[in-house]
C-alpha cells in the first residue's frame, strides 16, 4: 500500500469518522490487558487437524482462533454474539503476547497448520499473505453478493493489497501519539508541554524526580517504527516511496530521521534507559504504576488509557488522562502514521472455511465487532460500527480524544512501515546499533538500502 498514501487515507478517515473515534494496533501493542496466558474462552476445548481441503458444510464445526488481540475480558461476550446465530459452531481461542503469537503463528502456518481464523495487521502482511485465504468469493458465497456493505468503502478498499483482500478489517490505527497522565503532571509542578522545545525543557525539568515519558525502545520494530515516523516527517511519504523503489533509503531524510533521534535522545525527550524497557509488559506496567506522567505509544491505547477499559485495578484509575500528537524536533505540528491495524484472516488450510468467514465477518462488522471497539476505541472499519465520546470518564480525555482523528485524517504521511519484513527488520537493528554508538547515519542508511535491493 504505497501509492497516493495521503490522499487515500485522508479520505477513508474522512469518511469513516462520522459519529465515530478512534485509536488503533501496534506492533508493541502495549495493551495493559490479560494476555499473558492463553485463553479458552467458548466451545469445545477439543483438539483438531486444521489441514486439508475446504469443508463442503459449515454445522456442527469447531474453529480456533489465535490472537494477541481481543482482550481477554470481551474475548467472551465476542464469542456469545457470534454464537447467538451461530449456536452450531464451536470456537475455541487463545490469546497471547505479542512476541509469542507472532513466533507460533510462523511456525505452525509454515508447517502447514494453525488456527483457523487468526489476527493480522497490514504491516504483516506480507510476511503472511500466503498462508491466507482469499475472502472476496467466499464472503460472497457465505455473506451474500452484498457483503461490502457491511464495511466502509474507503476502509475496505485500503485493505486490499495487489488486489487481493485476505483481511476482514476492524480498526484503522496510527503512531505516534503521547497520553499523559494531567494529575501526576500538577503534582510535580508541570502543565501539559505545548511544542517539541517545551517539552524537552519539561523532560529536563523532572529527569530528578521521575522518568519524564516512557517509550518501549527493547523491541527493535517498534524502535523502526519511531525511527521511520522522524523521516517521514523530514518528508512525508518518503518512506513508502523507498519501499517501492522511487526513492533510497539513503537520501538525506533518512539521515535526518537519525539526528531527530540522536537530538531527542540528548535533550532527554527519550530517555537513554527506554531501550531496555519491553513495549508490551514494561512500559504499560510504569505508566500505571506512576513512574511516569506520559507514556510514547499508539492510538490503539486511547480504549485502555482514556477511556479507562484496562485501569481499574492499576495506580492512575482516578486520574485525568490526556493525548497529544507526539511533536518532532522539526515539527510542533508533526505528521502521524497508521494503517489497518487490527483485523481477521483465514488459514487457507482450514476446513472449515465456511465457518470461518462467519466469524470473520461477524467479529468484524456484527455486534462482536461494537463490543470489541468499544473497548478499544478504533476508528471502526464496519459500517455499522460507531462510538459515543460522552462515554468517556473524564473531561480531559473528552478534550484530548479527537486530537488522534484529526491528526490521522490530516496529517498522515503514510503507513508505519516499510511493507517489507527484511528492511523493517534491518531498520530496527542498525538503529539501535545507531543508539548503542556502534554504527553512524551513513553505515546504518547503506544497511537498509541493501535489505531493500536483497529483497526484490
Amino acid at each position: 500500500m504505497t501509492r497516493n498514501w495521503r490522499k487515500l487515507c485522508s479520505l477513508l478517515l474522512a469518511a469513516a469518522m462520522v459519529g465515530t473515534i478512534l485509536s488503533g494496533c501496534g506492533s508493541e501493542m502495549e495493551q495493559g490487558a490479560d494476555t499473558a496466558e492463553p485463553s479458552q474462552t467458548a466451545g469445545a476445548q477439543q483438539e483438531k487437524d486444521t489441514a486439508g481441503d475446504t469443508g463442503d458444510s459449515a454445522s456442527a464445526a469447531s474453529l480456533s482462533f489465535w490472537g494477541w488481540i481481543p482482550y481477554n475480558n470481551v474475548i467472551e461476550p465476542m464469542t456469545a454474539a457470534f454464537q447467538e446465530e451461530n449456536a452450531d459452531i464451536d470456537v475455541d481461542v487463545q490469546i497471547m503476547d505479542w512476541g509469542a503469537y507472532w513466533d507460533k503463528l510462523t511456525l505452525d502456518l509454515a508447517n502447514g497448520e494453525g488456527p483457523d481464523v487468526f489476527a493480522m495487521n497490514l504491516d504483516n502482511y506480507e510476511k503472511y499473505k500466503d498462508y491466507m485465504e482469499p475472502l472476496d468469493g467466499l464472503a460472497a458465497q457465505v455473506i451474500g453478493d452484498d457483503w461490502k456493505t457491511l464495511f466502509n468503502e474507503k476502509m475496505l478498499e485500503s485493505t486490499y493489497v495487489d488486489e487481493d483482500l485476505k483481511i476482514f478489517p476492524v480498526d484503522f490505527g496510527g503512531q505516534w501519539y503521547v497520553f499523559y497522565n494531567k494529575t501526576l503532571l500538577g503534582e510535580l509542578g508541570q502543565s501539559v508541554p505545548n511544542g517539541y522545545q517545551a517539552f524537552a525543557d519539561y523532560a529536563k525539568a523532572v529527569e530528578n524526580d521521575t522518568i519524564p515519558m516512557i517509550f518501549g525502545g527493547k523491541e527493535a520494530l517498534n524502535v523502526a517504527y519511531l525511527y521511520l515516523w522522524l523521516v517521514n516527517n523530514q518528508n512525508p511519504g518518503i518512506v513508502s516511496k523507498a519501499a517501492a523503489g522511487e526513492a533510497s533509503f539513503e537520501d538525506e531524510a533518512f539521515l535526518k530521521g537519525f539526528e531527530d533521534l540522536q537530538k531527542m535522545m540528548d535533550d532527554g525527550v527519550i530517555p537513554k534507559n527506554s531501550f531496555g524497557i519491553d513495549p508490551t509488559t514494561d512500559a504499560d506496567s510504569l505508566f500505571k504504576e506512576r513512574k511516569s506522567p506520559m507514556i510514547l505509544t499508539g492510538a490503539w491505547q486511547a480504549g485502555a488509557y482514556l477511556a479507562g477499559t484496562q485501569l481499574a485495578d492499576s495506580k492512575i484509575a482516578k486520574d485525568e488522562i490526556g493525548v497529544f500528537a507526539m511533536p518532532t524536533p522539526i515539527n510542533d505540528n508533526p505528521y502521524v502514521v497508521g494503517s489497518i491495524d487490527h483485523g481477521w484472516a483465514i488459514n487457507k488450510n482450514s476446513k472449515n472455511k465456511e465457518a470461518a468467514m462467519k466469524l470473520v465477518a461477524e467479529w468484524a462488522a456484527g455486534d462482536a465487532a461494537q463490543i470489541w471497539l468499544e473497548e478499544l476505541y478504533g476508528i471502526p472499519c464496519a459500517a455499522g460500527v460507531t462510538l459515543d465520546t460522552a462515554n468517556l470518564p473524564s473531561q480531559e480525555a473528552k478534550d484530548t480524544i479527537g486530537v488522534i482523528s484529526d491528526t490521522l485524517s490530516d496529517q498522515l504521511a503514510g503507513p508505519r512501515s516499510t511493507g517489507n519484513a527484511a528492511v523493517d527488520n534491518k531498520t530496527g537493528e542498525v538503529v539501535q546499533a545507531f543508539v548503542q554508538g556502534m554504527m553512524d547515519a551513513k553505515d546504518a542508511t547503506a544497511q537498509m538500502q541493501q535489505a531493500y535491493e536483497s529483497s526484490k
